[in-house]
C-alpha cells in the first residue's frame, strides 16, 4: 500500500500532533494491506517546518517530499500522481493507493485507475464525498475516522478483493 497525502489541503489540526494522526490512519488502514510507502507532500520547505514536527514524520515512518513552487499551485498534486501512477506500474500484481486530499484534482487519476486488483482509498474532508462518491473503492472521512471529531464513522463504499 502507497499512502500519499496531499498536506497543504488536509493538514492535522494543532491539537493533533503528527504521531496521532499516522497511528489512527494505520488503524484505519491496516486491513486493506502493508503500508510499503508513507508520503506527505507539501510545497513548505523542510527548513520550515519546526524541529518537533520533522522528527513527529520521521518517528511515523512518512517520507517528507517537498513540493517547491515558483507559480503553480498544484506541483504536489502532480507528484502525487506520478508517483501513484509509478507505483501501480511497479505492482502490476495488485497495488492498494491510498490518497488523503481536499480536493477533487485525482479524480480522473481515479477514474483511470480500473483494474481489479488496484484498491483505491480516499480519505477526504466531509465536503467532497458526492465529488468523488464515484471514483474509489473505499471512501473515509478526514474529520470523522481519522481527525475523530465527531463520533459517528463513514462506512466504506465498497471493498473488492
Amino acid at each position: 500500500m502507497a499512502i500519499l497525502w496531499d498536506f497543504e489541503k488536509t493538514s492535522p489540526p494543532y491539537t493533533k500532533s503528527y504521531l496521532e494522526i499516522a497511528c489512527q490512519l494505520k488503524a484505519i488502514l491496516s486491513p486493506y494491506g502493508v503500508i510499503v510507502q508513507f508520503r506527505v507532500y507539501a510545497s513548505k520547505g523542510i527548513g520550515m517546518l519546526p524541529q518537533d514536527e520533522r522528527c513527529d514524520l520521521q518517528l511515523t515512518g512518512c517520507n517528507y517530499v517537498d513540493c517547491p513552487t515558483m507559480s503553480n499551485k498544484d506541483v504536489a498534486d502532480n507528484i502525487i500522481i506520478v508517483d501513484a501512477m509509478q507505483f501501480t506500474f511497479m505492482c502490476p500484481e495488485g497495488v492498494t493507493l491510498c490518497f488523503i486530499t481536499g480536493d477533487v484534482d485525482y479524480s480522473y487519476m481515479l477514474t483511470v485507475l480500473q483494474k481489479p486488483k488496484w484498491l483505491k482509498i480516499v480519505i477526504s474532508k466531509d465536503l467532497l464525498q458526492s465529488k468523488l462518491d464515484v471514483k474509489y473503492d473505499l471512501k473515509f472521512s478526514w474529520e470523522a475516522d481519522v481527525l475523530e471529531m465527531q463520533t459517528t464513522t463513514l462506512t466504506p463504499k465498497k471493498f473488492l478483493k
